[in-house]
């Protein structure tokens, strides 16, 4: 997202380069942040020891090369995010988003300045300093709120059903990929946007790779964190069964991330045509879901 369109201050610079990080955003002609650069350039995951944040570039103090390297990681990184944004606002214009796993905000704000409405953000770190920076920058009203999917209980808890739901590179790191999927198409009235990792096969595969690389105080079975990923056959299957019944896939583009990158990952815009979908979740009965539809 490039915010040089709103002609940033000089004080709102400095806020932003201490706010923004992990998603590809332009501060100005001379600052920039995402990790995409870590992604492509980095096999140990780009931990820098020098600069700004890891994830923050800052013009005068990066290599040429590793500027020259971040800046186009990173707009590439920006142009798949906005294929995605772009490709739910031209179906969804009006409705409300949540996105699971937000982050700094990238698809709350997004969607909101493509005219969807009450856009929440939800994450298991604190990203109010971001999304409250880009809603008072953008002049879009969004909300975030600190909650993440607990494993154990298989709920988001204040995690109301929103027309659309977006669960971008979230399920690689979720142990319980099924209840999850669950859980997120409960909350989806019309839509889910799904970008995840799909292994090559119609047989009804779940694949794991070591646990705690991430969560290291995670005991199991919920401890696997890592590349979580369900075969094609069973993913479908679980779309299916779940109300989804129109699937489209949003194809991978050449101005997107490499595609050796990209792998075997898919985006899918899952919708609802004939059937709503009604699952009980702890502490929400049939009737209050009746309600919220």
């Amino acid at each position: 997202m490039d915010l040089r369109r709103f002609n940033l201050s000089y004080d709102q610079i400095v806020t932003a380069r201490q706010c923004l990080n992990y998603q590809p955003f332009i501060i100005s002609d001379e600052v920039i942040t995402g990790v995409a650069y870590s992604w492509l350039h980095h096999q140990d995951g780009g931990r820098r020891t020098y600069g700004l944040h890891e994830f923050v570039f800052d013009r005068a103090i990066e290599a040429e090369d590793v500027w020259n390297q971040a800046y186009d990681a990173n707009r590439r990184l920006a142009t798949m995010y906005d294929c995605f944004l772009d490709h739910v606002a031209e179906r969804f214009r009006g409705c409300s988003l949540a996105d699971m796993a937000c982050n700094n905000g990238y698809f709350v704000v997004g969607a909101a300045l493509r005219g969807l409405s009450k856009c929440t953000g939800f994450d298991h770190g604190d990203y109010s300093s971001s999304m409250s920076f880009l809603s008072s920058l953008t002049g879009v009203d969004v909300e975030f709120r600190q909650r993440s999917y607990d494993s154990w209980t298989h709920i988001v808890k204040d995690f109301e059903p929103h027309d659309i739901v977006v669960a971008s590179q979230i399920m690689q790191h979720i142990s319980d990929p099924l209840y999850f999927l669950s859980f997120i198409a409960s909350r989806a009235k019309k839509a889910l946007l799904l970008f995840t990792g799909m292994g090559d096969t119609d047989e009804f595969l779940i694949y794991y790779q070591q646990p705690n690389r991430f969560y290291k105080d995670a005991s199991f079975p919920v401890c696997f964190d890592n590349d979580v990923g369900l075969s094609r056959g069973l993913l479908f299957k679980s779309l299916d069964m779940l109300g989804f019944d129109e699937i489209v896939e949003i194809p991978w583009q050449e101005s997107w991330l490499s595609k050796s990158w990209y792998g075997s990952q898919k985006v899918l815009l899952c919708m609802r045509k004939k059937r709503p979908y009604f699952h009980h979740h702890r502490g929400v009965d049939k009737r209050t879901m009746l309600r919220w539809l």
